[in-house]
């Protein structure tokens, strides 16, 4: 990579996995309400940025692989795909973009994709292929059914937020206690000395190093959404493997926690839902000849309580 480009890497690793996290979210409601186009085109609008900006930074096979995708989705969109026809090697598009960003962390190469993206060109061309020849008898009034193509928003947007790494959060409270430390000795400088200016001076100080204290904190904290948001892909997955139909409802996405309480937390949880999925809730077959209804739900909750945040599975 030009070195012109590598000091843009961990902005794009970073944006490209709010991009993916954002299409797999997406694609899971677009699996269980099939007939919501604009969840095509929210998918359609993060791969096309996505894109953009691989082909930007000259990660060429991601964006080949980003355009296979847009294929799919154009077809969708436009009503010569079903659904349900693309819903898994969408999904394994999007894992093999988060294993790119991985390579990518750690120095390495792109992933070759090149077999997945001939597998969704073949789709594009036999599924549109199919649906037109049903279709042929009453093409006229299918046009008119059609949507228009998605034609993505061109637009500067002023920045709300940025990503800062972990350890310069950390950096920043080590120096706002080397601040208060040095605070206490001009206390009792003050002290001593009975000016009135350096007393009033040393006193909106000590207001300052408070407010930085305190809004450093406030900056650490991270919704258990963003632990959370994980999990409903995971559900997915492990239930369509093991033929069973689990729902899962997430509470309280929105407290917030210390970045390293959420760092801690997470495997944590990976393995109780995991359990949850294998142990907790049987196969359909079984469940309805205890007369249960075929779908089990696993809930995930996080509440505060007494100055507590719990999570509950």
């Amino acid at each position: 990579m030009p070195q012109d480009l590598a000091r843009y890497k961990d902005t794009f690793l970073s944006e490209a996995k709010e991009h993916i996290d954002s299409m797999n979210s997406s694609l899971l409601k677009l699996e269980k309400h099939p007939n919501k186009l604009e969840l095509v085109g929210n998918i359609f609008r993060e791969i096309h940025t996505l894109k953009g900006m691989a082909a930007t930074m000259e990660y060429n096979k991601t964006a080949e692989l980003c355009h296979a995708i847009e294929d799919i989705l154009d077809a969708l969109k436009k009503r010569k795909m079903r659904s349900g026809d693309c819903v898994d090697i969408l999904f394994e598009s999007f894992d093999t973009l988060n294993l790119t960003l991985k390579e990518l962390k750690k120095g390495r190469e792109e992933s070759d994709a090149t077999k997945l993206v001939g597998k969704l060109r073949e789709l594009a061309t036999a599924k549109t292929a199919q649906i037109s020849n049903d279709r042929r008898e009453s093409r006229a009034k299918s046009r008119e059914a059609r949507t228009e193509g998605i034609v993505p928003e061109a637009e500067v947007e002023k920045i709300q937020t940025i990503e800062v790494k972990v350890e310069k959060l950390d950096l920043l409270m080590n120096l706002a206690e080397e601040l208060l430390i040095n605070k206490m000795r001009l206390d009792r400088i003050k002290e001593n000395t009975q000016n009135p200016e350096l007393t009033a001076a040393v006193d909106a100080l000590g207001r300052l190093v408070t407010d930085i204290q305190y809004n450093i904190m406030q900056s650490r904290l991270v919704p258990i959404g963003f632990v959370f948001d994980r999990f409903p892909r995971m559900v997915r997955d492990l239930a369509k493997s093991q033929k069973k139909d689990i729902n899962l409802k997430v509470e309280g996405a929105d407290i917030e926690l210390d970045r390293g309480v959420i760092d801690e937390i997470g495997e944590s949880l990976v393995h109780l839902i995991r359990n949850a999925v294998d142990h907790g809730i049987e196969s359909a077959q079984l469940r309805e000849k205890s007369g249960k209804p075929p779908g089990g739900t696993i809930t995930l909750t996080a509440k505060r309580t007494k100055g507590l945040a719990v999570i509950e599975v």
